[in-house]
């Protein structure tokens, strides 16, 4: 089968996913912008091992869409059997949903998550360019509902497991307290219990809410890391002002070595005010580490359940937060079995067969 992939940009996740993909079919992947403009340089995908790549040349638009017509131009003037579109949201792309409309071009989408948003405007736009795709991918329960609220049919809706991981990324069992100890010597961690964070410093990611929480905590001896950028005025300034010491900036890491900063944490905390799936949720689970994230977290509502492999509190609430990582940090070892359990089997590879598996069928 002869597939055509549209997409941004190459994120490291998404690139894992179509040289996976691309060992399946005969794959062609159209690229919007070579990078985000909001990304440290260092967060770039790997090498297309398996399929052809197009960067198109319209022009960029916020941190990683873009406007024009060379998109459309591109994928006019290549032969496939399938078309897949992955996001609806950069006006570029919006012109080739309609461009495939006009001239009664099947597509697919591909969704890696997301909520009802609650707006009349916004969701009437999205069903013009929804409603008529043959078939939707689906990483969510909650997204998969939303869509049928759309007016899309759920038979032509197909769930997928979205994630980032390998079989290599899952651990066979979880880290030993001595191996940990080991790990948090070499991090320069000095604290007896660690919460780990990992994202960007934005308003999105609720890294302030956090460190709201980490005053309320009543666990002692709790080092918060937070890894993956660097901490803004404002971030630094509340750990002054609240003489919050047990909080530390790491800044970006390799993925290597952020494994092993997942590893030699007790707990993982993402406490976003809104992530359509959040990829940090699965590298922690495969890492045997009980996830602590809100209701505002498509992966979470997927992945977590409270009291068995982490908690889920309601985003924003900075008391429920504290209460839910002191709760999770004295149960730590005993969830991180069901943590490990629920990631095993959710690959990339699996990820790209479960594509081809609701694709394959509609070859002509």
């Amino acid at each position: 089968m002869r597939l055509a992939y549209v997409t941004n940009l190459p994120a490291p996740y998404r690139v894992a996913f179509l040289n996976e993909l691309g060992r399946l079919c005969e794959l062609t992947v159209f690229y919007e912008r070579r990078a985000a403009s909001d990304r440290d340089k260092a967060w770039r995908g790997g090498e297309a091992a398996t399929y052809r790549e197009i960067y198109c040349s319209d022009r960029p638009v916020g941190a990683d869409k873009s406007l024009g017509f060379d998109l459309t131009r591109r994928v006019r003037a290549e032969t496939f059997d399938r078309l897949l579109i992955a996001g609806y949201s950069s006006p570029a792309v919006m012109a080739l949903i309609r461009d495939c409309q006009k001239r009664g071009v099947p597509y697919y989408m591909q969704y890696d998550g997301g909520f009802d948003t609650g707006s009349g405007l916004k969701d009437a736009v999205k069903r013009r360019l929804l409603q008529p795709a043959a078939g939707h991918f689906t990483s969510a329960d909650v997204h998969r509902d939303y869509l049928v609220s759309l007016g899309i049919a759920p038979e032509r809706i197909w769930k997928y497991p979205f994630t980032s991981l390998t079989e290599a990324d899952i651990l066979t069992e979880p880290v030993g307290e001595a191996r940990r100890a080991e790990l948090r010597a070499s991090l320069g961690v000095t604290e007896s219990r660690m919460v780990l964070a990992v994202g960007q410093f934005i308003p999105r990611k609720g890294f302030d809410v956090l460190l709201e929480a980490a005053r309320r905590m009543h666990t002692p001896d709790v080092g918060i890391y937070f890894v993956g950028g660097e901490a803004t005025a404002a971030y630094t300034a509340f750990c002054r002002e609240n003489d919050l010491r047990q909080a530390h900036f790491v800044g970006f890491q390799s993925a290597e070595a952020l494994r092993g900063w997942y590893q030699a944490a007790d707990v993982f905390c993402l406490p976003t005010r809104y992530d359509i799936w959040g990829l940090v949720v699965d590298e922690a689970l495969a890492n045997a580490l009980p996830v602590v994230t809100t209701t505002a977290c498509c992966a979470g509502l997927e992945l977590v359940r409270s009291g068995v492999n982490g908690a889920l509190v309601a985003p924003g609430d900075a008391q429920g937060l504290a209460a839910a990582l002191d709760t999770a940090l004295t149960r730590a070892d005993a969830m991180r079995c069901a943590a490990l359990a629920c990631v095993r089997g959710r690959t990339v590879a699996e990820m790209a067969r479960t594509h081809l598996a609701h694709l394959a069928p509609h070859t002509a």
